[in-house]
């Protein structure tokens, strides 16, 4: 198992700290924590690569700074962009396809969890998205929150991504905003997990950044080295000591 330490990824939004959305899955909480476009570095000597992400329109797309910018910003950072819904610009998103190295996409197509996101989405918005994205060329790191609607219901999302065959999967965990709520158990994570693998067995299983920490994760971090778990990002401290380190983004 990888130990993934994300340091060398400057994290962008697009948007600051806004988003027509504010959703269940982050509530803007993340988007606070990002720097501006602006605030790109000069330079190459502490950052090898960019997540370019940000706050979604009421459409689910994320509004894109001009493609001129992405030539430049890729002749120096590898780009990791984290897309919502494809753009109706096909012109533009083919040519983003060269100027970015992965595009990271939220896959949530099961109507109990769509319902914490928007009334106006669908599962079909979901998988017609994924779609093109991968008929133009982009290679898609799919992105799943579990804990936003009930187990069951993650399991099948599960079915809907096998004929996608991601060479990655990023398994995030809702952090609810209520310090007194309670946790998803590490029974449900484990199930998954080993549903995935058994289903999609090529595709590398990525504990992403977004999970409770605290005690959860000192309880539970340990737990994932009996698990077919490729990469975990940023585990408790003192944990995996032995473990090989990756310092960019996990799904670079």
């Amino acid at each position: 198992m990888i130990v993934c330490i994300p340091r060398k990824t400057f994290v962008v939004s697009v948007t600051g700290g806004n988003c027509e959305l504010s959703c269940d899955f982050c509530a803007r909480h993340y988007l606070q924590a990002m720097k501006k476009i602006s605030d790109i570095p000069s330079d190459n000597l502490k950052y090898t690569s960019l997540l370019i992400s940000g706050g979604f329109l009421r459409n689910g797309t994320l509004p894109l700074p001009e493609t001129d910018l992405f030539n430049t910003l890729s002749s120096r950072f590898r780009i990791n962009l984290h897309l919502g819904f494809f753009d109706r610009n096909l012109e533009r998103m083919i040519r983003l396809k060269n100027q970015v190295s992965v595009v990271s996409f939220n896959f949530l197509p099961v109507r109990s969890a769509i319902a914490h996101i928007s009334r106006e989405f669908k599962e079909k918005d979901y998988l017609d998205s994924y779609q093109k994205y991968q008929e133009i060329g982009f290679r898609v790191v799919p992105h799943i929150l579990l804990g936003l609607c009930p187990g069951d219901d993650e399991l099948s999302l599960i079915r809907k991504l096998k004929p996608f065959a991601p060479d990655k999967t990023v398994l995030l965990v809702k952090i609810p905003l209520e310090k007194s709520a309670e946790r998803i158990d590490f029974q449900r994570i484990r199930k998954f997990i080993l549903t995935l693998k058994e289903t999609i067995p090529q595709s590398e299983i990525i504990i992403g950044c977004m999970r409770p920490g605290g005690e959860w994760r000192k309880r539970n971090d340990p737990r994932l080295v009996e698990l077919p778990v490729s990469t975990i990002v940023n585990p408790a401290p003192g944990l995996f000591p032995d473990h090989g380190v990756s310092e960019e983004c996990c799904v670079l």
